[in-house]
């Protein structure tokens, strides 16, 4: 994530690909104008068109590259690896930046502190699933509930016997 850089050209802004992204193009089998194109589309959100024209291609060629399955795969290749790596890095900072910003209405900082516990695992929904998946167990153990259960079928369950 440190490499991936902005810089202004005539042409556009261009997002610099970091490591990940430069070897998903390497082994991608595309040209050097392929790869320019694939890149503008999934780093700078460019329509093939516009991709094209930056990576030099004419309309011909932007029309075979929008249909060729190469290109589709690296420019979803390229999305993904930017979503798991900065994207991730991204909203977690934006969420952090909501729950402490003394300036963010409650209502917003609370929302961010439950999506974040939610995510994390900790929230209503997660506990309610683990709840139903130990009474699952439980239950397809012994079939009866813990509250109908004698100490000595207690003990046996502990003790992983049947």
């Amino acid at each position: 994530m440190a490499d991936q850089t902005t810089t202004t050209t005539e042409a556009a802004l261009e997002i610099v690909p970091n490591a990940e992204q430069r070897d998903i193009l390497a082994v991608s089998g595309l040209t050097d104008r392929q790869q320019a194109l694939a890149r503008y589309m999934a780093l700078n959100g460019l329509s093939v068109e516009a991709a094209a024209k930056l990576a030099g291609m004419d309309a011909r060629q932007a029309a075979a590259s929008a249909a060729n399955p190469r290109i589709a795969q690296a420019v979803s290749l390229l999305i993904g690896a930017s979503m798991v790596g900065e994207g991730a890095a991204l909203a977690w900072a934006t969420m952090r930046k909501l729950m402490v910003a003394a300036d963010v209405p409650h209502q917003v900082r609370f929302s961010a502190a439950r999506w974040t516990l939610e995510s994390a695992g900790h929230g209503v929904a997660a506990e309610a699933l683990r709840q139903k998946q130990a009474r699952d167990m439980i239950g397809s153990i012994t079939n009866k509930p813990l509250s109908e259960m004698s100490v000595e079928e207690l003990e046996s369950m502990i003790r992983g016997e049947e």
